[in-house]
């Protein structure tokens, strides 16, 4: 549940290391990344396995060296493929960051999701959301980003929602809707209490280290176990702890 760079209402680019504007096809500044561009390999695999190797290979180049180094040369050879089928699928290295960002939450969700207990709506939600904190605090390449660049994430928290902020609202809802249905939630309008909770857990998966520098891993996780309860509970069951 955190504000990133990627896919949006608004059309936002991930800037060229060289020129702070989009990366375009004629391959400006793709010198960084440890790849060179002189002798492309054929592309041989099907278009889906294309699109697979390209998103593991930029989620592996940002990792290594960083997003601003990131070049459309260094993912292409990483990928195996030739700069131009990048290009071809993906259309130039921010539009394939922001699909990495996409994936690597659905990649999150989905197994939190299949996991869940038979249990309350509240209880799933609970485990949910928590859930969803600690696996964005554990995945290096969101990690990077964050890390790499704090300035891209102010419109995120100012302005609009990105497609993977929207995409753990979504996932919230059937579990808000069971806890509402069940007593357990107190009534409420499910995505306007999904949207706040992001809104308050944010600052748990971006400020990670700080959080756990200053109180201890244990209480965080212990405080952010009172906030989800303490806002989702029923009146007369709002944990005292």
């Amino acid at each position: 549940m955190s504000p990133l760079p990627e896919t949006s209402d608004h059309g936002e680019n991930v800037p060229d290391e060289h020129t702070n504007g989009p990366i375009s096809p004629a391959g400006h500044g793709e010198e960084s990344g440890g790849a060179t561009a002189s002798a492309e390999p054929a592309d041989t695999a099907e278009p889906a396995g294309i699109d697979a190797a390209l998103i593991d290979a930029v989620r592996a180049e940002v990792v290594t060296v960083g997003l601003p180094r990131t070049t459309a040369t260094a993912v292409a050879h990483r990928a195996g493929i030739s700069r131009v089928t990048l290009y071809r699928r993906a259309g130039g290295v921010e539009r394939l960051v922001l699909n990495a960002i996409t994936q690597e939450m659905a990649d999150i969700i989905t197994p939190l999701r299949r996991a869940l207990p038979d249990r309350s709506g509240r209880d799933r939600a609970i485990i949910l959301a928590f859930g969803l904190m600690e696996a964005f605090a554990a995945s290096p390449f969101l990690n990077a980003l964050v890390v790499a660049h704090r300035g891209l994430l102010e419109p995120y928290l100012t302005e609009h929602l990105g497609s993977s902020q929207r995409a753990m609202i979504d996932a919230m809802l059937p579990e808000l809707e069971r806890g509402i249905t069940d007593g357990s939630i107190a009534p409420g309008e499910p995505r306007v209490l999904a949207t706040v909770l992001l809104h308050a857990l944010t600052p748990f998966a971006t400020a990670e280290r700080l959080l756990d520098g200053e109180i201890g891993r244990a209480a965080v996780q212990a405080q952010l176990h009172r906030l989800i309860s303490g806002y989702l509970a029923a009146s007369s069951e709002e944990d005292p702890s």
